[in-house]
């Protein structure tokens, strides 16, 4: 079997979650033995190949193109869907720009604010277009690879598509890093951190402000979005006193900042795992998460959560990982690597060959059965 793993052109140049999960399964798989080619090419060549497994239906306008013209060359499509309601993450982008917006949450609260933005949003000629491109891709794909079940109950709702269950293979989102060890004992790390590109999405501001005169240090990794996000990071960072940016940090330094801190915080409004969550809790680190994805499904109770809306329960749940810091088991982090997300993956190809193979449901890959 010859397979094309697809992500988006800009991939390589702007990389992200989707980027990590496309390069890992490509390697994974060709050390399970599959023939497996990468491509970020805007009109790929599929002549040769089997199946062509596209990723992210965050970006349909570039996928769904590559999808019709596999259909019409009669290829199998897989889709890895990395994908979460978008609302709140938009909403949220907008506020920061709308004296409006930011009028009416201080009059109604958060909660009518997103519900009135969703209810304007879905009806907006953009949003009905991309809203028809992803129904389309859903129809394409033979078969769904999400990295949770969540992620698949979320699309249903959002989209309105009925139960996908029959069509789905449950892949599991991995650490990219092969246990580098705990790092120093509890008492030896110190503060927070914070991984990941700094924008309204991400929350950086949200989480500065929630721990302002918290006694702990808190470190941000990662490129400033826009300037205007860094003025106001920034300022709240004089008030707080004990932040330090610390930029872009290559991906091999990590494991380092994460063996030095308490705890790593994600107070995301739209994850659908954090691979820096899982990064993180592999080196030893308490693990605070978002709420907004399926984060339980991956920590259960060895984590924190946080509402991304309320800075009393993003500084509560940081309070309670300097207090009372959670390990994440090493029984947990064993169900998240890159080998058995290729499993999951290849006995999806397989299961196209043959409805009647088994097919992965859940998070909890069964490597013996799968080989």
């Amino acid at each position: 079997m010859k397979v094309l793993l697809w992500n988006r052109p800009n991939s390589r140049e702007h990389p992200g979650g989707d980027t990590v999960q496309w390069e890992h399964t490509a390697r994974e798989l060709e050390r399970l033995g599959l023939d497996v080619s990468l491509s970020c090419e805007p009109d790929p060549a599929l002549a040769p190949y089997d199946v062509v497994h596209l990723f992210n239906l965050q970006c349909s306008e570039v996928v769904l193109p590559v999808a019709e013209k596999a259909r019409a060359a009669g290829k199998r499509i897989a889709l890895s869907t990395i994908w979460w309601d978008p609302i709140e993450a938009k909403y949220v982008s907008k506020r920061d720009k709308s004296h409006a917006l930011q009028w009416g949450e201080r009059l109604w609260g958060s909660r009518l604010g997103v519900a009135g933005f969703r209810r304007w949003k879905l009806t907006r000629k953009r949003s009905r277009k991309t809203r028809q491109r992803v129904l389309r891709l859903l129809e394409l794909a033979d078969v769904l690879l999400p990295n949770s079940a969540g992620e698949r109950r979320v699309i249903e709702r959002f989209f309105a598509t009925g139960d996908l269950s029959g069509k789905t293979v449950v892949v599991p989102n991995a650490t990219t890093f092969a246990d580098p060890g705990s790092g120093g004992e509890a008492g030896e790390r110190s503060g927070l951190l914070c991984v990941g590109r700094i924008y309204p999405l991400k929350n950086q501001a949200g989480l500065i402000h929630a721990t302002i005169g918290l006694d702990a240090p808190l470190y941000l990794v990662g490129d400033f979005s826009n300037e205007r996000y860094e003025r106001q990071c920034r300022a709240l960072a004089a008030e707080h006193g004990r932040v330090e940016f610390l930029g872009r940090v290559p991906h091999d330094e990590l494991p380092q900042l994460y063996r030095r801190v308490q705890a790593h915080v994600l107070p995301s409004f739209q994850e659908t795992t954090g691979l820096v969550s899982l990064e993180a809790a592999t080196c030893g680190a308490a693990v605070v998460t978002t709420d907004r994805g399926p984060t339980d499904e991956y920590f259960g109770d060895e984590a924190y959560y946080l509402d991304p809306f309320q800075p009393s329960s993003i500084r509560a749940a940081c309070e309670r990982a300097l207090n009372q810091p959670l390990s994440v088991s090493p029984e947990r982090l064993g169900r998240f690597t890159w080998e058995k997300a290729a499993l999951a993956t290849r006995q999806a190809y397989r299961w196209l060959d043959d409805p009647s193979t088994a097919r992965p449901v859940d998070l909890e890959v069964d490597c013996a059965r799968y080989r």
